[in-house]
């Protein structure tokens, strides 16, 4: 069990093609946090696990400046 990690992953709005069907009308969707950004950081979790959060924490994810990348923050 020393090799398991639980935790979560707390996203603003993801930029799928469903969320924006029934986003309101006007929404920018530039500022939702894309499903891309989102893998590949979950991925380096993986491929390096002493990139990965405690087990246990609660980690924030936005959008990034530039659109396409993710910003994640550890909130608890």
């Amino acid at each position: 069990l020393d090799d398991l990690t639980a935790l979560a992953v707390l996203p603003s709005m993801i930029d799928t093609p469903n969320n924006r069907r029934f986003a309101e009308p006007g929404a920018d969707f530039d500022t939702w946090t894309k499903p891309d950004a989102i893998a590949k950081e979950i991925g380096a979790w993986l491929a390096k696990p002493y990139l990965r959060p405690n087990s246990g924490a609660l980690i924030k994810v936005q959008s990034g400046k530039k659109g396409s990348d993710a910003v994640f923050n550890l909130v608890r």
